[in-house]
């Protein structure tokens, strides 16, 4: 990548940044009110620090991601690097944790408390909060909508607390709650935290108009409010989560693609893939496919479909030669847009893959890694060599090559199909 273009196109705007080495491997994430200026003083500094100077010349991309304020990017930083503990981070890998609200859910009656330690309890763990004055506003707020117990007992209390007189709490050590309506609280407070509040904005719109009905308008005013706030914090946290969402899918994959190139021994790493299969009966209404996965991500809008000219007889692997010319037959084309693959795939064995090898040399493509992936074994085949590579069955990257193949299968069965039909329609 062209770092300085790169450098040209991020926004002024807060969030975070991960800066990867040639390998792809994240080596330093960091947080920024604007990230255009954060990242861009690493590169235009004049008096620039020993270490962070060594960075710099490590750097061979740069993804980000924003934020809507300071404090989410901070929330984000902190998960971040103690997921994947870049090289050159040296805060953030420590023990040190920002709280969560934890829900109790094991318990007949469980509680809500604030806890900066992650267990393997059967708990639900809801987080992490910087802010520790936004953390017990939050539950202060679940506490005035739904009446779950927060005190520090494990088991009931023999006495009620301030919070039940209050009218913060259902009272289950009076026995003022049973089990099944205090598990409908819970519930709907696992909502509110996960950002699913339909249904809970639902019920609470019914109480206003019911208030405002009776003429409790001070009540119906409250509810609203109660209502306007669940909206701002969902629409907050949702957003949030997504984006977390989709920048550990993006580095999952990344992590795969790394794998996939230490096993085949690639240079590069095989960030596009294009995968090849043919479909027909009895050599009738043959087609080809090829599907394009760039970062482990399918790319519909760049998927092509062949229909099958120069052969007529059942000969997979002649079909596979007439589709390779023809995709690849434009390398100068190809080579100043940038599409050629970094990594080819096609359903079938040792015959399918050395004579497409041959297709390849003779377009002088030969220098692109070639694999194929047989059904039967789920074997990989490389060309020139006489026995497969072997995976676990349970090897995610064995997961996402069969996921491509399927997909190239898929798309070839369903143009095939296409053909098919139209074929019948006009005999009628």
């Amino acid at each position: 990548m062209n770092l300085r273009s790169e450098l040209e196109k991020i926004p002024s705007r807060s969030g975070v940044y991960l800066m990867r080495d040639r390998e792809e491997k994240i080596i330093y994430i960091g947080k920024a009110r604007s990230l255009k200026k954060r990242v861009s003083s690493y590169f235009h500094k004049t008096i620039i620090e020993p270490k962070t100077m060594f960075l710099v010349t490590q750097v061979k991309s740069i993804r980000y991601l924003i934020t809507d304020s300071e404090k989410e990017a901070l929330i984000l930083e902190n998960e971040l690097i103690k997921k994947f503990m870049p090289k050159y981070n040296i805060e953030g890998k420590d023990n040190k944790a920002y709280p969560y609200l934890k829900l109790t859910i094991k318990d007949d009656f469980p509680r809500i408390i604030i806890t900066r330690k992650i267990k393997k309890d059967n708990a639900r763990y809801f987080g992490p909060y910087p802010d520790g004055v936004h953390l017990r506003k939050n539950l202060y707020l679940i506490k005035r909508i739904f009446p779950i117990r927060s005190c520090k007992h494990i088991k009931l209390p023999k006495r009620a607390c301030l919070n039940y007189y209050i009218q913060r709490c259902s009272g289950p050590c009076l026995g003022k709650i049973n089990r099944e309506e205090y598990k409908k609280i819970t519930k709907e407070v696992i909502l509110f935290l996960e950002g699913k509040q339909k249904q809970l904005l639902k019920n609470l719109n019914n109480q206003m108009q019911k208030a405002a009905d009776k003429l409790d308008f001070e009540k119906a005013e409250r509810i609203k409010k109660e209502i306007n706030q669940i909206i701002k914090i969902t629409q907050k946290v949702t957003v949030r989560q997504i984006q977390r969402e989709d920048v550990f899918r993006e580095i999952e994959k990344t992590n795969l693609l790394l794998e996939l190139k230490k096993i085949l021994v690639m240079k590069e790493l095989p960030y596009r893939i294009e995968a090849f299969d043919i479909s027909n009966i009895s050599g009738m209404q043959a087609v080809g496919s090829m599907v394009v996965f760039e970062n482990g991500q399918s790319r519909k809008d760049m998927y092509r479909r062949f229909k099958i000219k120069e052969v007529f007889q059942i000969d997979d692997i002649a079909m596979l030669r007439e589709v390779f010319k023809r995709r690849y037959k434009k390398k100068e084309q190809l080579l100043e847009n940038k599409k050629l693959p970094d990594l080819i795939l096609v359903d079938g064995g040792k015959g399918q893959v050395n004579s497409i090898k041959k297709v390849l040399e003779c377009l002088l493509l030969g220098n692109i890694p070639l694999i194929g992936l047989a059904k039967k074994e789920e074997h990989i085949f490389l060309p020139g060599k006489s026995q497969p590579l072997v995976l676990t069955k349970d090897s995610k990257v064995l997961h996402l090559l069969q996921d491509i193949r399927n997909e190239a299968h898929r798309f070839a069965i369903t143009y095939h199909r296409i053909l098919r039909r139209k074929k019948i329609l006009s005999k009628k």
